[in-house]
């Protein structure tokens, strides 16, 4: 069940990099890059085995990315 979690996790993630890439360039085609505060956060997530539910890097480290 872990391996198929991971493998779901990890295609979200390259889910959201395409997307965001999306919004970037269209921010970027309108002139509107230099203007715009994008702001893109998560939770943790689900409690994979060493991660939501401990204090390690996985468990209290969570995604910010500001533009």
């Amino acid at each position: 069940m872990v391996r198929k979690d991971m493998a779901c996790y990890k295609e979200s993630v390259k889910i959201l990099d395409k997307k965001m890439g999306v919004v970037f360039d269209a921010l970027k085609n309108s002139d509107l890059s230099e203007s715009t505060l994008v702001i893109c956060t998560t939770d943790h997530g689900i409690a994979f085995p060493r991660m939501k539910c401990n204090l390690y890097d996985g468990g209290i480290a969570t995604f910010l990315n500001i533009n």
